[in-house]
């Protein structure tokens, strides 16, 4: 059933799951017999992801920073 006010999120999930594309193999499994723990596998566990990249490249970025100086 599709509610049409609120359909263009399922749009808008599937570009998020291509973003979050190591994360969301997981949730692509789960999605066919556990949709809501799909959705919190992907919020949470996406959410990290992202967390950890952005603090990996903070890394990166402050090594080559200091190697500069």
């Amino acid at each position: 059933m599709l509610i049409p006010s609120i359909s263009f999120l399922g749009i808008v999930e599937e570009f998020i799951l291509l973003a979050d594309l190591p994360i969301s193999i997981v949730s692509y499994a789960l999605a066919f017999h556990y949709s809501w723990l799909a959705e919190a596998w992907l919020f949470v566990a996406g959410t990290a992801w992202w967390y950890l990249l952005g603090r990996a490249a903070e890394f990166v970025i402050d090594t080559r920073r200091n190697l500069r100086d």
